[in-house]
C-alpha cells in the first residue's frame, strides 16, 4: 500500500494546522504581492516614538525580497520605512552611528546615502539634498527614511495604489527574480557556486536563487513545502512519485497555453512517459534525460585482456566469460576469490540482473505495448529462458552466491575491491571505477543468441518534473524562459562551456537542467585513456540504434502508485528468486504463472493496463 499522504487529495489536518500556525507567526511587511490580504490584518503603528502617522499601509517590492519587519508609516503624506532593512535589502552596506544618529550606506556602482535623524538634509550620491519631503526619525531603535526618495535615487520607480493603500516598487533594469527548489545529483554539490550563479544570471536573463537539497532529504523537503504552502516559484517534484490530479492543479500553474513560446519545454512536456498532466492539462515540465542512462553490464576489460577473451555478444558467450572470471584467477593473486558477476536485488524486481530478462524478452521492463495491447513478458517463454540462464549461473557459482541478501552498497564494495569481473553499472559509474590498471568497459551488442536483436540500457524513470507554483510572484512566462534557455544551453549543449565553472559545478547543472547526452555528461570520462574513451563512445553509438520508446505503457507509474496489484506482482518477483536459487523448479514456475494468469486480479490488472495503452495519456 502506498503510504505517502501527499498522494491523496487531502493533507493531514495536524500538518496543515501546524503549517498555518507557522505561516501566520511570520511578519512579512514589505514582502507580500499585490492583492494580498495583508492590509486588513496589519497592526496599527505605535505613536509612542516618532511623529504622528497613519497606519494600514504596505509596500511591495517586485524585484527584491525585502522584509522590512515593521509596517511602513505615512508622515506628511510620505511613506517612511526602516532604513537599515530597506538599504540592506537593496544590497547596501550600512553603518549606523548611534551618537550622531546618522545612517550611511554604500554599494559599488550605486548612489551612496547619508541620512540623519530629524534633519531635512541628506547626502545622496555625493550631493546634498535639502528639504526632504519628511525628515528621518528614530523609532524602535531604528532610523526611518523616506521610501520614494531612496529607491528613486537607486533608479527604481514607485507607484501608489490608493485602493489597497500599497506602494509598488519596481526596478526597470532588474532581471526577473524568483526562487527554485531542485535536487542535487547523487554525489554532487548541494549549492550553486558564486561563479556558476553569475554565469547563469548572465546567460539565462534571470536572477534565480536556487535551494538544492540532497537526495535523501529532497522528497521530505518538497512535501513539507507543499503542506505549509511555502513553495518556491519553480519546484522540482520527485520523479518517482505520482500525485493526485486535484493536488497538482491546486499548487501548479497550468502551462498548457504558454508552451507554444517554449518549443523545447513543449517537447519535454508532451512526453507521455514523463510529462505531468491533470484533467488533460499540462502542469509540469520533466527534466530532460538520456534514456540510455541506465544500469547495464560493464566488464573488467583488463581481466579479459589477461585471459585472452573477446567481448561477449550472446548470452552463451557472456556465460563463458563469467566462468573464466570465476575459475581462472583473473586478478593473479593465486586464490579462488573472484566472482564472475555480482549485484543486488530490490524488493520489486531482479535489480542488477534484470538485464538478463531483457536480453531474452527484448524489453527493459516487464510490460510493453505492442499493436495496441500490453504484453506481460513475465508470462512468456522468453522469461522462462532468462530464469533458466540465471539458475544455471547461480548453481555453477559464476554469480555472487550472496546476491539475494546484500545491499546495493555492499555489491558496489565488492566491485570496488576487485572481486567481480562484471556488474550492472551506469556509464559514469563504470568510468569512475576505471583507474590505473583497472579498466571497466560497457558491453554493447548483447543479445540472447545469434538470431536475436541486441539490447541496450533504457530507463523510463522520471528524473523529476518542474512545476511553476502558484506562489510565484512574477509572470510564469519569465520562469519558463529561464528554464527553456537552461535546458537548451546546458542539457542540450547548445552553447559554449560556462566560464569559470569547475568540475564540482557540473553535477549542479545536471541537477538543474537534466542531460540529453550521457556520454557528454559523464564527468569521469576525461580521466580515461583515449582507447578507453573510444570504447565508451563506441558502446554508446551502438546503444543509440536501440529504442524502446514506442513500447512504453503510458501512465503506468500512476497506476502502480495506487498500490493496486502490489501483492500480486511481489509474489511473482519472490518466486523468480526461488527459481534462481534452486528452491523452485522451472515446472514450479510455470505452474505459478498459470495460477496467476487465471486469477481475477490478474485479468483486472491487464484490463487496466490495456486501457492505458488504448486511451493514451497525452493531453
Amino acid at each position: 500500500m502506498n503510504r505517502n499522504p501527499f498522494l491523496r487529495p487531502a493533507i493531514s489536518g495536524a500538518v496543515a494546522l501546524l503549517a498555518f500556525e507557522l505561516i501566520c507567526a511570520l511578519p512579512a511587511y514589505g514582502a507580500m504581492p499585490p492583492g494580498s490580504p495583508w492590509d486588513a490584518a496589519a497592526p496599527a503603528a505605535s505613536p509612542a516614538s516618532g511623529p504622528a502617522s497613519r497606519a494600514g499601509v504596505s509596500v511591495y517590492f517586485e524585484d527584491y525580497s525585502i522584509a522590512l519587519l515593521a509596517e511602513p508609516a505615512i508622515v506628511h503624506e510620505r511613506m517612511m520605512v526602516p532604513g537599515i532593512a530597506l538599504l540592506q535589502g537593496l544590497g547596501y552596506v550600512t553603518e549606523w552611528d548611534a551618537e550622531s544618529r546618522t545612517l550611511a550606506a554604500t554599494q559599488a556602482g550605486k548612489a551612496s546615502f547619508v541620512y540623519r535623524a530629524d534633519s531635512a538634509e541628506a547626502e545622496i550620491g555625493g550631493a546634498t539634498v535639502r528639504d526632504l519631503p519628511a525628515p528621518p526619525f528614530v523609532k524602535d531603535d531604528a532610523l526611518w527614511i523616506p521610501l520614494r526618495t531612496t529607491v528613486e535615487a537607486c533608479g527604481m520607480t514607485v507607484n501608489w495604489d490608493p485602493a489597497n493603500r500599497m506602494a509598488y516598487v519596481k526596478d526597470p533594469n532588474a532581471l526577473p527574480r524568483f526562487t527554485v527548489t531542485a535536487k542535487a545529483s547523487g554525489g554532487g554539490s548541494a549549492s550553486v557556486s558564486p561563479a556558476l550563479s553569475a554565469e547563469l544570471k548572465s546567460r539565462l536573463g534571470a536572477d534565480a536563487s536556487v535551494r538544492m537539497f540532497a537526495p535523501a532529504q529532497y522528497t521530505d523537503r518538497v512535501h513539507i513545502a507543499i503542506a505549509a504552502g511555502d513553495m518556491d516559484a519553480l519546484m522540482l517534484l520527485p520523479g518517482d512519485r505520482q500525485y493526485q490530479d486535484d493536488l497538482i492543479a491546486s499548487i501548479s500553474v497550468d502551462v498548457t497555453d504558454l508552451l507554444d513560446g517554449f518549443p523545447r519545454l513543449k517537447q519535454l512536456a508532451f512526453d507521455p512517459a514523463r510529462g505531468l498532466t491533470a484533467g488533460g492539462r499540462i502542469y509540469g515540465i520533466p527534466l530532460p534525460q538520456d534514456p540510455h542512462d541506465a544500469p547495464f553490464p560493464a566488464v573488467r576489460q583488463d581481466w579479459m585482456n589477461k585471459l585472452g577473451l573477446a567481448q561477449p555478444k550472446t548470452m552463451d558467450e557472456v556465460y563463458q566469460v563469467l566462468k573464466a572470471f570465476t575459475d581462472l584467477d583473473p586478478d593473479g593473486n593465486g586464490k579462488s576469490d573472484t566472482y564472475g558477476m555480482t549485484g543486488f536485488v530490490p524488493a520489486d524486481g531482479l535489480g542488477s540482473f534484470a538485464w538478463v530478462e531483457q536480453a531474452y524478452t527484448g524489453s527493459p521492463g516487464r510490460f510493453s505495448a505492442a499493436d495496441g495491447r500490453v504484453v506481460d513478458h513475465a508470462v512468456t517463454g522468453e522469461e522462462t529462458s532468462a530464469l533458466e540462464w540465471l539458475a544455471r549461473a547461480y548453481a555453477d557459482g559464476v554469480i555472487d552466491k550472496e546476491f539475494p541478501i546484500i545491499t546495493q552498497e555492499q555489491a558496489m564494495d565488492r566491485v570496488r575491491e576487485g572481486r567481480a569481473g562484471m556488474a550492472s553499472l551506469r556509464l559514469d559509474e563504470a568510468a569512475s571505477l576505471s583507474e590505473g590498471a583497472t579498466d571497466w568497459t560497457p558491453l554493447s551488442g548483447v543479445k540472447a543468441d545469434a538470431l536475436a536483436s541486441p539490447i541496450a540500457p533504457w530507463s523510463n524513470q522520471n528524473a523529476g518534473v518542474y512545476i511553476v507554483t502558484k506562489m510565484a510572484k512574477i509572470p510564469p512566462e519569465r520562469i519558463l524562459s529561464w528554464l527553456e534557455q537552461g535546458v537548451k544551453q546546458f542539457a542540450d549543449g547548445g552553447e559554449a562551456e560556462p566560464n569559470g565553472v569547475t568540475e564540482a559545478d557540473r553535477p549542479v547543472l545536471r541537477s538543474l537542467f537534466g542531460t540529453s547526452d550521457l556520454l557528454k555528461d559523464a564527468g569521469s570520462l576525461p580521466n580515461l585513456s583515449s582507447a578507453e574513451r573510444d570504447a565508451y563512445a563506441a558502446a554508446v553509438k551502438e546503444w543509440r540504434n536501440v529504442s524502446y520508446a514506442d513500447a512504453d505503457v503510458p501512465g503506468i507509474a500512476k497506476l502502480w502508485s495506487t498500490g493496486k496489484y502490489a501483492d500480486l506482482n511481489a509474489q511473482l518477483e519472490r518466486f523468480k528468486i526461488k527459481v534462481i536459487l534452486g528452491a523452485a523448479s522451472i515446472d514450479d514456475w510455470n505452474r505459478q504463472v498459470q495460477k496467476m494468469t487465471a486469477s481475477e486480479e490478474y485479468r483486472e490488472m491487464m484490463d487496466e493496463l490495456n486501457d492505458l495503452v488504448q486511451n493514451g495519456s497525452k493531453p
